[in-house]
């Protein structure tokens, strides 16, 4: 209302003030939020650009509409050469781009988030493995006008995962082929894994012994004295203790094993190694058997050794006195010999004599018949009878004078 001169009244003019401060309240309060809206696109912004993760958005076209730092440095690119490209124009693998896009499709017609594992060439030649979500954008009609990607580098997680891979298949290739048997157990003796040489051993499946427990594979008598829990402190490590194992078919099985405690995967586990000893028992037998032979040998060649020894000493005995009563029988000849010697000595001087004493006595025989000769008186010659065999002699006739 005006006052009669036609000005307003100060009622109207309160009111007006009180319109003036909210429409200022309004304004303060509008500009408030402007500013804190512009303070989280400035602090999103950085978020995004500072992240570790591949960030993008596209259009219904896979066209870049914004990307982050991280990628730029993926693309090798710079922010001008991405935006308003799609993967065709900006990657040297045209599968892999493709990849990308038909992706990015199967979101457009699903509406729905996807989630992927996804390798990509750089340009450098180097593979890229990365691990994305695509997230559908709607607009406030609840239309799609595009996507927001994030997309994180596990190159070197991947890079990990196939030298886990490699190096378990090397295990896995060492743990089946090895000759000697291998149990992983828990310490509660439940059996995880075994390798082949186990279901050779005892005659099961690898399936019907991850259903057992250790003690099912030892013999009754044995299993007793198992420990319900294996600990450190019972673990020799690298000892080889003798001991016996059942096979499925009930034969009883000399073997030796080893048993070390381990962590795998945060939980304690214990692996022992077990050998067949059956050859070296059968070889430990023989030896056995062949040195008891060898030890009964020797102890009866020893005895017969001792038995010809003794032999030995009395034929030695009796050789000493043999040779000894030689020596007195050789003494007594030699004396003999040597009186006979002296005696036949003396008997052939005597006969000596005789023969010069017969000589000279044939020599006067011999002057005295000459003498006879000479004064007639030969004396007759008696004849004597002829012996047997022998011719009878005429008789000389003397010498008519």
């Amino acid at each position: 209302m005006k006052n009669k001169n036609g000005d307003e009244t100060r009622e109207e003019l309160k009111q007006k003030l009180d319109k003036l401060r909210r429409r200022i309240s309004e304004l303060e309060k509008l500009q408030s939020v402007q500013q804190r809206a512009e303070a989280e696109k400035k602090m999103f912004q950085f978020m995004v650009e500072s992240a570790r993760d591949v960030i993008f958005f596209k259009d219904r076209e896979s066209r870049y509409l914004m990307v982050n730092k991280k990628a730029l440095d993926v693309f090798g690119l710079s922010r001008k050469e991405i935006i308003g490209k799609n993967d065709y124009e900006l990657m040297s693998d045209r599968t892999e781009a493709k990849k990308n896009i038909d992706d990015d499709r199967v979101v457009f017609q699903t509406g729905k988030s996807k989630e992927l594992v996804k390798q990509m060439t750089g340009r450098d030649g180097k593979k890229y493995w990365f691990q994305a979500i695509k997230v559908p954008h709607f607009d406030g009609k609840g239309n799609i006008v595009g996507l927001v990607g994030v997309a994180r580098d596990i190159t070197e997680h991947k890079e990990a995962e196939e030298k886990l891979k490699r190096s378990e298949e090397r295990f896995r290739k060492i743990f089946d082929q090895t000759k000697d048997g291998i149990f992983i157990e828990t310490p509660e003796g439940k059996i995880l894994d075994v390798n082949r040489a186990v279901c050779s051993l005892l005659g099961y499946t690898k399936e019907e012994l991850l259903s057992m427990r250790v003690g099912d594979v030892v013999p009754p008598d044995l299993a007793s004295a198992l420990p319900e829990t294996i600990q450190k402190k019972s673990v020799q490590e690298g000892v080889y203790i003798e001991t016996e194992d059942l096979r499925k078919d009930g034969k009883r099985i000399p073997i030796e094993v080893s048993n070390t405690l381990v962590e795998i995967g945060g939980e304690k586990r214990v692996i022992a190694v077990i050998r067949d000893i059956t050859e070296r028992k059968r070889a430990q037998d023989a030896l056995k058997q062949a040195r008891e032979e060898l030890e009964m040998r020797v102890e009866e060649r020893t005895a017969e050794l001792v038995k010809t020894n003794e032999g030995l000493l009395i034929e030695i005995s009796d050789r000493k006195k043999a040779e000894a009563e030689l020596k007195k029988y050789r003494e007594h000849l030699e004396e003999l010999v040597e009186k006979r010697t002296a005696e036949m000595r003396g008997m052939v001087e005597a006969m000596a004599g005789r023969v010069v004493q017969m000589s000279d006595l044939k020599m006067e025989v011999n002057e005295l018949r000459n003498q006879l000769k000479e004064a007639g008186l030969e004396p007759a010659v008696k004849e004597s009878s002829p012996q047997k065999g022998e011719k009878k002699k005429a008789p000389r006739r003397a010498k008519k004078k």
